[in-house]
């Protein structure tokens, strides 16, 4: 017989069934059939019936042997047929299949007939009674029988009978991957060393070898899944073995990169493999991240701010932009975290309880890979005293100490008032109320300079104030007792170097800084844009600085405490009047009196009206307005085509200028625009024109003005609302603009392929710039592409389909949001489940935009109903036109139509809110009388539920004879966080404010010309609210 590189075992079962069949011989020849047919199974069964047709394996997986009984016959030509049954098939084969048999047999003398004489027999083309879409299909689990028969080849009679063969199918599953473990993160590790585990889950095959797939994912938005069956491996390997040790022999796993593995049994017999596994013996695919260890930063520190607040502190010499998360809470393990999350390398924790002590710690998220919490550290606040808060308005305060109980313990680091003044102790000596030691004062008055002190067996009280004795100033002409000088001395001293060389190399840097410090209110943010333009100019290879230059920049603007520093004494600096000059140079320097003289051709005046008393905020006093006007179209096409458009709509405007400011009420005639402006007569006088909302964070607006026929592009700049529209004519321009009236006053330059013209306020300050895009660039899109490039327009948020966490972590990366953008969160909140939206709509409360009543420039009247009416309609999603509301709903506030239900149902339906139904007008009475605990109860069980379904609150304020109304943003373990439309006016203020005999009533008042006052997310104590009376609620659902 011949031998065709079959398996040894399987040779063994040729031998076996040929003796069987011999020995039967004699029994079967007493039969009518001449031929004896064996049939059995050899390696696993297949569970593709197309591995039976598969003529190339050596191993399987049938086998039959056929004889002739007559020893006296030779060379008899038969033909086989095959059927096949079970499992709800039932098919044969053909009687005469192409390329199968005939076979010759000789009596006596078994013939072994294998996979390559079998496999025709079950070939597509061979079979009938089975659809191609049954045989493609994998055969399901069960019990199938395979027989076969022997025909004459001349007389096409039956040689043989029906001789069988049982098959059970079991679909054994694939290996269960253990290790890594689907999302783990993997440290890397020098040598490379990391353990691939599975746990095998087949029943009924002894002999499997599986095959390891390693793939890497470069791009880490794609699905784990998507990104291994679309990338070649990595890295193969088969073992026998249920793991692998991928060692420094493999490829080198990159850190900080994603991977996906696979693992594939496959069972085989001798040198073949069959697969009677589920899937084709493939597991799943898990993934894992390769990170480099991210460990917690350095050097974790804290720095107390008074009673109030704290700044945590951390080293983090990495070169990525990592976020760090802060949690802190009031010292005991039962009180709850608080998060604080930045990017920088310090926080500040606000709202403290004053001499409280509080725990914290610090982790960093590397961004595939998280550290773990730091150790716990501790810090106490300091003691709150009247006299802390009076000397910033120069009031001393009475001193009257009337507890006479000793204070027991006094340990180093704790704090005691003595006097006018709050010690912070650093040496203790003594006990049951007298102490000796030594500390350190901060003097309000001397810009909260450190002294070092002293004491001798003073006496101390329980409320830690001193009841006698002498706390006394270390005296030292060298100025030794400042103890933090030498920071003053130093940060000083880096301010006069980094300073004093922009003034020298980088005068436009300079007014960039000096103007970001002039009008933004948060100094974090100052801080953010000082350094951020040093560090831009420091990587300019141009920038003209020496490298001793560039060294004393680099050092100053390491220390972030240094630039805050730096920039509160720069601060103080423009309040005294002291960079006037600096800040004006930019805008002189661009702006040059022939330039004005010389544009007569110009056939249309603007000028801006401040649209109230209050000084307007410099837009372009530092210069980087003006800078991108001049250099608009320099980078015009090469990095436009990337942005898109498709979610973007424009209004086209026909005609466009601003109100006249009283000082020019002298020249209100009319100005001939015709000319330039065709479409100008047939304008109406006072239209509003609503542009584009998503440039209006920035102060930026796009709109078109048409001019003989064509469509031009318009940009305007200004950080108030969009100027009413008004029409100004006059027979002689020229003349006009020559008047050293309007000289002054409007300054026009033209740069690149475009105009513009600034308009300036008595204080030589731009209030309000045009530019009008005159290239014949008719397209509107290409406007869009433009302001894309210059990195000033953001397009509207579009409505995605999000997870909980997605929602929030987008939410996490915003201040304030329009209320375009919010009403896309809220559609995509609202298709999160049921359980998960409280939270997302909680943290989209604490992103609507502030209003102030002061910004509300319709009316000069006190309007905290329509001003908190537009928060809430910002936080629905349905915006307010910037404070514009109708005429016929800006009520007089000496009307007391704000403190009635009515009005509230007559604002809402204008907008489309459903606030008329009883429950949404909630009369709070009831917990006028409560304690402070009850109260607390009283008013989250009423609010938090209204809020975290997504609806929003105006609440009713009345402590005296007059009310208030504010918005609810959040309901805390303390108190309400409110957004006050008149500024952070606290228990005194607002009582003596709605006193019956206080005028400031009618009025908007100023408290918010300054960031202390500023009303957003002022927090009211459940305390203060017991002493304030509530009179109504009012709930806003979408």
């Amino acid at each position: 017989m011949e031998n065709r590189g079959i398996s040894l075992k399987t040779q063994l079962s040729i031998l076996l069934m040929a003796i069987f069949v011999l020995l039967t011989m004699e029994t079967l020849s007493a039969q009518s059939f001449p031929v004896n047919i064996a049939v059995r199974n050899v390696g696993a069964s297949p569970t593709q019936l197309s591995s039976y047709a598969d003529a190339a394996q050596a191993n399987g997986p049938l086998l039959a042997i056929l004889a002739l009984n007559d020893l006296n016959i030779t060379g008899r030509e038969v033909q086989l047929r095959m059927s096949f049954e079970g499992g709800g098939i039932d098919f044969q084969s053909v009687p005469n299949p192409i390329g199968a048999g005939p076979f010759f047999l000789d009596g006596g003398i078994p013939l072994a007939l294998g996979a390559p004489e079998l496999a025709p027999y079950f070939e597509i083309a061979n079979v009938t009674g089975i659809s191609p879409t049954v045989y493609g299909r994998p055969l399901p689990e069960g019990s199938y029988q395979i027989c076969l028969e022997a025909f004459d080849v001349l007389t096409g009679k039956r040689l043989s009978a029906r001789s069988c063969t049982n098959v059970f199918l079991f679909q054994n599953r694939p290996p269960f991957l253990v290790l890594p473990a689907n999302g783990a993160q993997v440290d890397e590790t020098n040598p490379q060393n990391i353990v691939f585990q599975w746990t095998p889950r087949q029943l009924n095959i002894t002999n499997v070898e599986y095959e390891l797939s390693l793939v890497e994912i470069w791009d880490g938005t794609i699905d784990p899944q998507a990104a291994f069956l679309s990338a070649p491996p990595l890295f193969q390997a088969t073992t026998t073995a249920t793991s692998y040790l991928y060692g420094p022999a493999d490829p080198i796993l990159l850190p900080d990169r994603a991977y996906a593995w696979r693992v594939r049994a496959k069972a085989v017999d001798g040198a073949e493999g069959v697969g009677p596994f589920e899937n084709q013996g493939h597991s799943e695919i898990f993934s894992f991240v390769h990170i480099s260890p991210c460990e917690v930063p350095p050097n974790l520190r804290h720095e107390v701010r008074g009673s109030a607040q704290a700044n945590i502190l951390w080293d983090d010499p990495t070169t990525t932009v990592p976020e760090f998360t802060v949690r802190y809470r009031q010292k005991g393990a039962g009180n709850a975290w608080f998060i604080n999350r930045t990017t920088a390398n310090w926080t500040t924790l606000w709202d403290l309880r004053a001499g409280t002590p509080y725990e914290y710690q610090l982790k960093k998220d590397c961004g595939l890979g998280e550290s773990g919490w730091s150790t716990v550290r501790e810090l106490t606040t300091a003691m709150e005293t009247e006299t802390e808060d009076l000397y910033r308005c120069g009031i001393s305060p009475n001193i009257d100490v009337q507890n006479q109980e000793p204070l027991s313990n006094l340990s180093p680091g704790e704090q005691f008032v003595a006097g006018d003044f709050t010690v912070t102790t650093t040496q203790v000596n003594g006990g049951e109320g007298y102490y000796s030691g030594k500390g350190h004062v901060r003097i309000p008055y001397l810009g909260n300079v450190k002294l070092a002190v002293h004491f001798d067996n003073i006496l101390l009280n329980t409320d830690r104030q001193l009841l006698q004795g002498t706390v006394v100033t270390e005296y030292d002409p060298t100025m030794g007792n400042i103890l933090d000088t030498g920071d003053v001395v130093e940060t000083v001293g880096e301010l006069g170097g980094a300073i004093g060389d922009l003034f020298e190399a980088l005068s436009d840097e300079l007014d960039q800084i000096v103007a970001t410090i002039k009008d933004d209110r948060e100094l974090n943010r100052q801080v953010d844009a000082a350094i951020e333009i040093l560090q831009i100019n420091l990587d300019d290879p141009n920038n003209g600085l020496t490298d001793e230059q560039e060294e004393n920049i680099r050092n100053f603007i390491s220390d972030r405490g240094k630039v805050e520093e730096a920039i509160i004494a720069e601060k103080e600096k423009i309040a005294n009047g002291e960079r006037d000059e600096v800040i004006k140079q930019n805008l002189v320097s661009n702006f040059s009196e022939e330039d004005h003289l010389t544009r007569c051709t110009l056939e249309k005046l603007l000028d801006i009206n401040t649209m109230s008393r209050d000084k307007i905020f410099d837009i372009t006093s530092n210069g980087e307005v003006f800078n991108i006007v001049k250099d608009n179209f320099e980078n015009w096409l090469d990095e436009s085509q990337n942005v898109t458009t498709s979610n973007i709509e424009i209004n086209a405007i026909q005609d466009w200028s601003v109100r006249a400011d009283a000082q020019f009420s002298k020249k209100r005639g009319r100005i001939l625009f015709d000319r330039l402006f065709e479409t100008i007569r047939k304008a109406p006088k006072k239209e509003v024109y609503n542009l584009h909302p998503g440039l209006q964070q920035k102060g930026i607006y796009l709109g078109t003005y048409e001019m003989k026929g064509k469509t031009h592009g318009l940009a305007l700049y200004t950080p108030k609302t969009i100027p009413q529209v008004f029409k100004l004519e006059s027979e002689d321009y020229c003349e006009l603009v020559s008047s050293e009236e309007y000289n002054n006053h409007i300054k026009v330059i033209e740069v690149a392929n475009s105009l513009v013209l600034a308009f300036l306020n008595e204080n030589q300050e731009v209030t309000f710039m045009v530019q009008l895009m005159d290239n014949n660039d008719e397209d509107f899109e290409s406007i869009l592409k433009w302001f894309g490039v210059l990195k000033l327009y953001k397009p509207n948020i579009l409505v995605r389909n999000l997870t909980q966490q997605q929602i929030l972590d987008e939410l996490y990366g915003h201040e304030e949001l329009m209320a375009v953008d919010i009403g896309a969160y809220r559609a995509m909140i609202a298709n999160l489940p049921e359980d998960e939206r409280a939270e997302a709509y909680l943290e989209l409360q604490r992103h609507v935009p502030y209003y102030s009543q002061l910004d509300n420039m319709s009316n000069k009247h006190r309007s905290c109903n329509i001003t908190s009416l537009a928060m809430n309609l910002n936080f629905m999603g349905k915006g307010a036109d910037n404070m514009r509301l109708p005429d016929n709903l800006l009520l007089k506030a000496e009307k007391k139509e704000i403190t009635k239900v009515k009005t509230w149902r007559k604002l809402a339906a204008d907008y489309d809110i459903k606030s008329n139904k009883k429950e949404d007008f909630i009369e709070l009475y009831d917990g006028n009388d409560k304690t402070e605990t009850e109260l607390k109860d009283y008013l989250t069980n009423l609010m938090l539920p209204v809020l975290e379904m997504g609806s929003s609150i105006s609440l009713s304020l009345f402590p005296n004879c007059k009310g208030h109304i504010v918005r609810v943003q959040e309901v805390t373990l303390t108190g309400l966080v409110i957004d006050d439309p008149y500024g952070n006016c606290p228990l005194e203020c607002i009582t003596m404010r709605e006193s019956c005999e206080d005028d400031s009533y009618k009025e908007k008042g100023d408290r918010n010309n300054s960031s202390n006052y500023y009303g957003n997310d002022v927090s009211y104590t459940w305390e203060v609210l017991t002493q304030i009376t509530l009179k109504y609620m009012v709930v806003f659902n979408e």
